[in-house]
């Protein structure tokens, strides 16, 4: 009993460490958000806006439509939602 008690337990702790970790398709959804924060940033006027964004875009080889049909899809897990955001969030250093 207690042998079958501590795999259940162990099988549950394993289950919860992987799910915080992203996998190489979140991690480049949480970088390609970091490159467009920082390039909203660095824009002075909308003109080098748009150019900021869409060099951005073609450097993950995407486009805006297809980021936001990710972060629509990314938001039906409301699970691994938090945990993508949460590492958005650690990333800009925002509290």
């Amino acid at each position: 009993m207690r042998f079958s008690t501590f795999i259940l337990f162990s099988i549950v702790l394993f289950g919860c460490a992987r799910s915080e970790k992203l996998d190489s398709d979140e991690m480049n959804y949480v970088q390609m958000t970091l490159a467009l924060t920082r390039a909203r940033v660095a824009a002075h006027d909308t003109i080098r806006l748009r150019s900021n964004l869409d060099s951005v875009f073609k450097k993950y080889g995407t486009s805006k439509t297809d980021y936001t049909n990710r972060t629509m899809e990314l938001g039906k897990d409301a699970g691994r939602a938090a945990i993508i955001f949460r590492a958005i969030a650690d990333s800009l250093n925002v509290k």
